[in-house]
């Protein structure tokens, strides 16, 4: 395997995503099954409609993610995904001897459901993107691995913890349940360590915004320019700065330059071609 291909700090925010996404998911309901079916008698039907709504969230969210990745990107949606992720586990903490399914359990259920849908596609896209053809098949293989690893070490990692407290040998319900409370902490410190990488992702794309700026304006946009003077018309200025708006981030179709002074510089040098 080309270890190159990590130099793809999307690809490495990706893959920790999924491993803290996937990881805490599945040791959340874990934590959940034991405390509905062991602590408080529930059946497993009962559990199952538990979880319902998270399902729910999940199928709606599948409907809609085209258009979302779309709209936003990866980058803000992980975030997103991320933060409810967080919450969700929060307030689950807040759980009490008896479930108390409106005010607590349905809460954190939708958040969950809600990170989840968010999550999975938006991790997705961000694995493969800006990776080479060639190695589009070993960036989404990573990918899908690094969602069965966090799912597998997490949950051994959490059920330890839940062991070392004694859950399995305690008669009482509020000592089982203080035993339960340290793995819930940890499945909120793991999300939270998956909410800071995603976060990372969108300080890091104003910087990349201007490094792009930088190397086009001095680039490709000086040349468009000289072209656009040369070829003297308005036409030829208007086609450089058609172009400039095209390579521009943010950038419109007409030339107009959004938020980049950089581009916009350029742009203007090329549109001076209508003057002669």
């Amino acid at each position: 395997m080309p270890f190159g291909i990590f130099s793809s700090a999307a690809l490495r925010r990706a893959n920790i995503g999924a491993v803290t996404l996937f990881g805490t998911y599945i040791s959340f309901q874990f934590l959940v099954t034991q405390y509905l079916q062991t602590l408080s008698g529930w059946s497993a039907m009962s559990t199952s409609l538990a979880f319902l709504p998270a399902g729910v969230m999940v199928v709606i969210l599948s409907t809609r993610m085209g258009s979302l990745l779309g709209r936003f990107g990866p980058t803000p949606l992980t975030g997103l995904a991320f933060t409810c992720l967080v919450l969700a586990y929060a307030v689950f903490l807040r759980v009490g001897g008896h479930p108390d399914y409106p005010a607590v359990m349905l809460p954190a259920t939708l958040l969950v459901g809600l990170a989840f849908g968010l999550g999975f596609s938006s991790l997705s896209v961000a694995a493969t993107a800006g990776v080479p053809d060639a190695e589009q098949g070993l960036a989404a293989s990573l990918f899908q691995t690094s969602f069965q690893i966090g799912g597998a070490v997490v949950l051994a990692i959490v059920t330890a913890v839940v062991d070392v407290g004694g859950a399995g040998r305690l008669a009482s319900a509020p000592a089982t349940l203080a035993a339960y409370r340290p793995a819930l902490a940890l499945i909120t410190g793991i999300a939270g360590i998956g909410m800071l990488v995603a976060l990372s992702g969108l300080r890091s794309r104003p910087t990349r915004r201007a490094e792009l700026a930088d190397d086009l304006a001095a680039g490709d946009l000086t040349e468009l320019a000289a072209g656009a003077r040369a070829a003297g018309g308005r036409a030829g200025a208007r086609a450089a700065g058609g172009r400039a708006g095209a390579l521009a981030p943010g950038g419109r179709a007409d030339g107009e330059l959004v938020g980049c002074p950089a581009l916009q510089q350029a742009a203007d040098v090329a549109n001076g071609g209508t003057a002669a």
